[in-house]
């Protein structure tokens, strides 16, 4: 869980706890600074929230529309890797991720992990920027390190320990770091201007990168025009989609504001039919109720393949299917349904898999799945 959600009674008592003054004008994020200063062993980065997208898909029709066609959104290339932000510092820069520690409460620093993007630039100290970590290859086959795409690559070497983390990027290539916006610029606080003034920032910065620097920090590919012919073209290239962004807009996730929705991830998905074949109990909210369907499908060999866990839908759905005691109603077992993913594991289970709809009309001995082949 992110600490910027953490209960309000957990962090005073952890403030009281380490003896922290907390006056009554304190926001939530100031009381977060200073137990993550408290805890910390070494100089404290500036705790930065990231902005984060809403899924475009959950739109109605009319609002998609909007923003396609409104004029006041603009579109970026959608990068499948590791999220970061860059801090410009007087001594060296410094990186640390969205995640922040249970422990210390600071954002999860990285900075071990890519020497070559360290190195201090003197006209840009104070500046911080946003954006994705992505590693140049997809396939890294060394012990453990079995990957099979640009994302399990990425994240194999953005979450390992510095040394392993060095010696794969020897192997296979320097990490890339792709700049897509900017929350300081040389000391001053520009989340609250555009994204037009912020991306304008942001382009002013290149020329003064170092050379090094300039080769692994390209600048995310921006569209301001015919957006839905944008999303086509990347996706048919293989691209995994766009990123929507209201150019008019501020960077909202700012210490004590609410979060606007003014992202909007808008992914390639698919789609499989395959058939129920369990649940998972519900947690929390849906104790005493099925909490996710089990799905599976056939292989050539006719042997039942699981493939992923999923929602049931929404909350009538979920009681329809709940049986007493909290089980699965007998009649849901075998039932067709239609699952929607983005992408499989080497295991061929599914990717961020969400629930269609229930396809009576289908029989579930012709849920045949090649991926297995």
């Amino acid at each position: 869980m992110s600490m910027i959600n953490r209960k309000w009674s957990d962090l005073m008592w952890t403030a009281q706890h380490l003896g922290i003054d907390t006056p009554s004008t304190a926001s939530k994020q100031d009381i977060i600074n200073k137990i993550a200063t408290s805890k910390s062993t070494g100089p404290v980065l500036q705790q930065l929230p990231c902005q984060l997208a809403k899924d475009f898909n959950s739109l109605t029709t009319t609002a998609q529309e909007t923003g396609l066609m409104s004029g006041t959104s603009i579109a970026e290339k959608k990068f499948d890797g590791c999220r970061a932000k860059l801090h410009f510092l007087e001594d060296c820069n410094r990186i640390d991720t969205r995640n922040q520690c249970v422990d210390t409460y600071c954002y999860t620093e990285k900075t071990d992990n890519f020497p070559h993007l360290i190195a201090p630039t003197k006209a840009l100290i104070g500046t911080v920027v946003d954006g994705e970590m992505v590693m140049p290859c997809d396939i890294i086959k060394d012990g453990k390190t079995q990957t099979v795409d640009l994302l399990t690559s990425t994240a194999s070497v953005f979450n390992s320990k510095p040394l392993r983390a060095r010696y794969l990027q020897d192997q296979y290539g320097l990490m890339n770091y792709i700049l897509f916006d900017i929350l300081f610029f040389k000391g001053k606080d520009v989340r609250e201007y555009p994204w037009d003034q912020r991306r304008k920032m942001l382009e002013s910065i290149k020329p003064l990168l170092s050379v090094t620097h300039t080769a692994r920090m390209p600048l995310s590919p921006v569209w301001q025009n015919e957006l839905l012919a944008c999303y086509t073209k990347l996706v048919a290239a293989g691209g995994e989609g766009i990123m929507l962004k209201a150019r008019y807009a501020p960077y909202s996730e700012k210490e004590g504001s609410r979060r606007q929705r003014v992202w909007y991830k808008w992914k390639k998905s698919f789609t499989i039919e395959a058939f129920v074949t369990g649940y998972i109990p519900g947690q929390g909210k849906y104790d005493g109720q099925i909490g996710a369907l089990v799905i599976s499908v056939f292989d050539k060999a006719n042997a039942t393949r699981e493939i992923a866990s999923v929602a049931p839908g929404n909350d009538a759905q979920r009681n329809k299917l709940t049986a007493s005691g909290g089980a699965l109603a007998d009649f849901a077992y075998m039932q067709v349904v239609e699952i929607a993913y983005q992408q499989r594991t080497k295991n061929g289970r599914l990717r961020h898999p969400v629930f269609v709809n229930f396809r009576p009309e289908i029989h579930y001995s012709t849920c045949v799945d090649h991926y297995f082949d």
